[in-house]
């Protein structure tokens, strides 16, 4: 299972174009910790370190574990409104992601205001300046 976590992980961080070394910083862990987990070394990281990597790759803990099939996190679809509000804002392809992800009563924004909106609240609860 560590082996299949960690390539989950590698795979994930690649895909994004995030180096080893920038997943660790943005996820408050050490780069050797990050390449020990995603060698397989680590058999249980703390539920606090999959929390703080699924964050930054725009997963969740679960899609980590492979408790998601890979046809569930495929369904992830980015709305027109929040396609216009990244353009504009220059976001990340994990940064859209992770805003497609986000539903508050089965709902999400409708326009790029609204997404601009959802994304400075994040930017400002977690004190990352983009």
């Amino acid at each position: 299972m560590a082996t299949e976590l960690g390539s989950r992980i590698r795979e994930l961080r690649e895909q994004q174009g995030i180096t080893l070394g920038e997943c660790a910083r943005r996820a408050g862990l050490s780069k050797a910790y990050l390449s020990q987990i995603e060698k397989g070394h680590v058999e249980k990281p703390s539920a606090q370190s999959l929390y703080q990597i699924a964050t930054v790759l725009g997963t969740s803990v679960g899609a980590l574990l492979g408790a998601m099939s890979n046809s569930e996190e495929g369904e992830v679809t980015i709305p027109r409104s929040l396609e216009e509000f990244a353009g504009e804002a220059g976001l990340s392809d994990a940064d859209k992601l992770m805003l497609a992800r986000i539903r508050y009563r089965g709902k999400r924004p409708q326009r790029a205001e609204d997404w601009r909106y959802l994304w400075e609240s994040i930017r400002r609860s977690t004190r990352e300046s983009a």
